[in-house]
């Protein structure tokens, strides 16, 4: 187990297998007129790996970033779920920053 791989339980945290929001994912309107900014999100990873319930904790002041942020997050990311000390799956809160910029 590598340091900062325990979930405060004696089990193993949630770990990101799969998913990635890209440059080509920059909503169209935002994009062309030049906005952007960075979005805090927080969600649930379930015992499935999936994530689900996407809440913005942090705003990027332009509701298209936000909800495209939250909305990429539960469609591609895809964890490793946490597991308890006897090793079962449970859900665990985690969180993301997405930065939107156009350079």
């Amino acid at each position: 187990m590598g340091a900062g791989d325990e979930n405060g339980s004696g089990g193993m945290r949630a770990r990101l297998i799969a998913g990635t929001i890209t440059p080509r994912d920059y909503p169209k309107q935002e994009r062309a007129a030049r906005i952007g900014g960075s979005v805090t999100v927080s969600f649930e990873v379930g015992a499935d790996g999936r994530a689900r319930g996407c809440v913005v904790t942090g705003t990027s002041g332009n509701t298209a970033l936000d909800t495209t942020t939250c909305r990429l997050v539960e469609a591609r990311f895809r964890y490793a779920p946490a597991r308890s000390a006897g090793g079962v799956p449970v859900s665990e809160q985690r969180g993301w920053r997405q930065r939107w910029w156009l350079e």
